[in-house]
């Protein structure tokens, strides 16, 4: 019951917190609704809406998109790491790859006997 709880807080703070620059979600007839794809996206729906919400993501690009984005919102909130902070990371790493092999340039042509 816990765990059920814990997963429809976290659908309901990702429906919440969805930004129109992060999910589209298209509004065209037959589509299904943002809070159907976070209960796809958190596991919530039945076989049955799963297998119609499967069918449809198989003929609308955008709300497969939507799905994904919303699945990687999700996985973030639940590890605790936000977006901004995962790419600061990542820009950091590269910075420090960066300097290394400059650094490693550098001592490679001191050592170069002219």
């Amino acid at each position: 019951m816990m765990n059920q709880q814990s997963r429809d807080e976290k659908k309901h703070a990702a429906v919440s917190d969805i930004s129109e620059k992060d999910v589209v979600l298209s509004q065209e007839v037959g589509c299904p609704s943002k809070e159907e794809l976070a209960d796809m996206a958190a596991n919530l729906c039945s076989a049955e809406q799963r297998k119609k919400l499967e069918e449809h993501f198989a003929s609308c690009k955008t709300c497969y998109n939507d799905w994904v984005a919303l699945c990687f919102q999700m996985a973030a909130m639940s590890r605790g790491v936000s977006e901004r902070k995962s790419l600061t990371t990542i820009r950091v790493l590269g910075c420090l790859c960066f300097v290394g092999a400059l650094v490693f340039c550098i001592v490679v042509f001191l050592m170069i006997k002219p």
